[in-house]
C-alpha cells in the first residue's frame, strides 16, 4: 500500500515531485517526542543507511527534503522565515502527550535560535474527533493537561480526542501566536475515502507522505 501510494504521488504531481519524495530522509517512526537535526547532505545520507527512531526531523540545509508517513496522525511543518529553518513532526496521541510539539520547538531554539511567536506552523490532514474514539489510557495521561477537557467530548456514551486541538493548545503553551497556525481544513482522514486512515482500513492502510525541504532559489 506504501508503494501504491508512492505511485499515486507521482501520477497526481509528476516525476519532479516524485523525485523528492523518493529522495527524503524519513525516520523509523515510534510515537515519541524524540528527533533528529539534519546538519548536511553527508548526514541525510548517513542516517538514510541506518535505521534511525524518531518521529520529527530540523534541517536548515537547502534541497534536503525530509518527511513523515501518517494515517491518521497529525503531520505538522514547523518554518521559521528568520532563521530559515524547517521541521516536520509525526505526532500521534503519545508523542503529542510527551511534547513532541514543543520538544521540535525548543530544538529549533537552542540549534537555530528560533523565535516561537515567529514561527508558521502547518497542521496537515488528520483523524478529528467526529471519528477519534478513544479509551482508558489515553484520558489517564491527559490528566496532566489543564485544558484537555477541551479537546475531549462525550456523544452517545462515548469519548472522543481531538487530537490537532490537543496540538493548538500546547502550541500555544510555548509562546507562539494563534494566527501561526494554518490547518489543512481540519480535513478527516477517517472520514475522507481519499486519505489513508488506519482507523478506518487497518491493515488495509496506506500512507499519507508530508515531505518539506528548504529550496535554493539561488
Amino acid at each position: 500500500m506504501v508503494i501504491h501510494n508512492t505511485s499515486k504521488f507521482t501520477i497526481q504531481f509528476g516525476d519532479a515531485n516524485s523525485k523528492i519524495s523518493e529522495e527524503a530522509l524519513f525516520l523509523k517512526q515510534i510515537h515519541s517526542s524524540d528527533g533528529v537535526v539534519v546538519t548536511s547532505k553527508a548526514h541525510a545520507e548517513k542516517l538514510k543507511k541506518n535505521t534511525i527512531e524518531g518521529d520529527f526531523l530540523i534541517t536548515n540545509q537547502k534541497n534536503i527534503p525530509i518527511g513523515v508517513k501518517t494515517a491518521d496522525c497529525l503531520p505538522i511543518v514547523l518554518y521559521d522565515p528568520v532563521q530559515i529553518v524547517v521541521a516536520v513532526i509525526h505526532a500521534g496521541w503519545r508523542g503529542s502527550m510527551q511534547k513532541i510539539l514543543p520538544k521540535t520547538i525548543t530544538t529549533m531554539q537552542k540549534e537555530f535560535g528560533t523565535e516561537p511567536k515567529l514561527l508558521n506552523v502547518f497542521f496537515g490532514p488528520s483523524i478529528q474527533s467526529c471519528c477519534y474514539e478513544v479509551g482508558k489510557e489515553l484520558l489517564d495521561v491527559g490528566k496532566q493537561f489543564p485544558f484537555f477537557h477541551k479537546v475531549v467530548h462525550k456523544r452517545r456514551g462515548k469519548t472522543f480526542f481531538d487530537l490537532p486541538g490537543f496540538n493548538e493548545n500546547v502550541f500555544f503553551s510555548s509562546q507562539a501566536k494563534l494566527s501561526s497556525i494554518i490547518p489543512c481544513r481540519r480535513i478527516c482522514t477517517a472520514c475522507d475515502s481519499s486519505y489513508f486512515s488506519y482507523r478506518r482500513d487497518a491493515l488495509e492502510s496506506g500512507r499519507q507522505q508530508t515531505v518539506v525541504f528548504l529550496k535554493d532559489f539561488f
